[in-house]
């Protein structure tokens, strides 16, 4: 035993034993503080999508699943754009969680005017720190109207990028 820091890597033999991840849990808990962040999810897509004078889904969306009821979720979305082919009309982004819209019910969470001409409003900046109260996977995704009958998601499909963080509660 004295010598064991002269073992030759060549005596080792032998299969080591499989390490769950699971094992990790008891580690996050006890030794990351609330606030922090425990886990990141990404995804980006460019494609589009019509739009309508009701909430109607996109394509831009990410999955997470928490670890723990009590965390709390960052969700980011950039890129972009809700194209109103109108004059004096509203354009209109929000992100729902599964069938739950987190932004105003009305107005989602960003908006733009068209006064006198077509409008391209950005979806970049939509964020929302939600609290699911579940260790179930759930969905974010970008949701996008418009008070014109002509509009549509991401019209020059530019990339649209969305990230959920978990946040330790």
């Amino acid at each position: 035993n004295a010598d064991i820091a002269d073992l030759a890597a060549s005596k080792l033999t032998g299969a080591l034993p499989a390490i769950s991840g699971a094992s990790l849990t008891g580690f996050i808990d006890a030794q990351m503080p609330a606030g922090s962040v425990i886990q990141v999810v990404s995804r980006t897509t460019v494609s589009t999508s019509g739009g309508s004078t009701s909430w109607a889904a996109t394509d831009a969306y990410v999955t997470i699943t928490p670890s723990s009821t009590s965390s709390k979720i960052l969700v980011t979305c950039g890129g972009g754009m809700i194209f109103v082919n109108a004059s004096d009309s509203r354009g209109f982004g929000t992100i729902y969680r599964d069938s739950t819209n987190l932004g105003n019910g009305n107005q989602g969470l960003t908006d733009g005017y068209a006064g006198g001409s077509n409008l391209m409003t950005p979806l970049a900046g939509m964020t929302v720190l939600d609290s699911p109260s579940t260790t179930s996977a759930v969905t974010y995704k970008v949701y996008s109207k418009s008070d014109a009958s002509s509009s549509t998601f991401n019209y020059d499909e530019n990339k649209v990028f969305m990230i959920a963080m978990e946040i330790k509660g």
